[in-house]
């Protein structure tokens, strides 16, 4: 199962590193599809830290972090499922790097709003390509350095 994309950290950065330089040629032409280029290309990085990541080992450290966390939601695919209220059950990624990375939290949460304005909501309004490429910069750097392990 390790040589698929969906579970394959190495595929996972590959992808990232396709998707981040098509986000950079968009951006270098300020075209606002960069957004969800540059979203895609964080969340393969996370994708990989999540498959990567030692806390989806050990059940009873990831349930102290959230009750709803389990060892198979390293695979988890689904951007939320609405999983930071009371009522939730599951934890889509969103809400996992909510809860295991919360230093790249803000800027990943920016880069997938743009991404949803760009592809859903009639194009980036008030969110400047300048400020996405710093945050897909600084996921990326973050996942690079390792800091992205909970």
């Amino acid at each position: 199962m390790m040589g698929d994309g969906l579970t394959d950290p190495a595929k996972m950065v590959e992808r990232a590193e396709v998707h981040g330089g098509l986000g950079d040629t968009l951006f270098e032409v300020r075209h606002e599809w960069a957004a969800v280029a540059l979203f895609y290309a964080a969340y393969h990085l996370v994708k990989a830290s999540f498959v990567s990541d030692p806390i989806f080992d050990d059940r009873m450290r990831l349930q102290a972090i959230d009750h709803r966390l389990r060892p198979e939601d390293r695979f988890v695919t689904k951007h939320s499922y609405g999983g930071i209220g009371p009522r939730a059950t599951r934890l889509g990624v969103d809400e996992i790097v909510t809860f295991l990375y919360p230093a790249i939290n803000h800027d990943y949460t920016y880069l997938h709003v743009a991404s949803c304005d760009v592809r859903y909501r009639g194009g980036l309004r008030a969110i400047s390509l300048d400020s996405l490429h710093a945050s897909h910069e600084a996921v990326k750097s973050a996942f690079q350095s390792g800091e992205l392990l909970a």
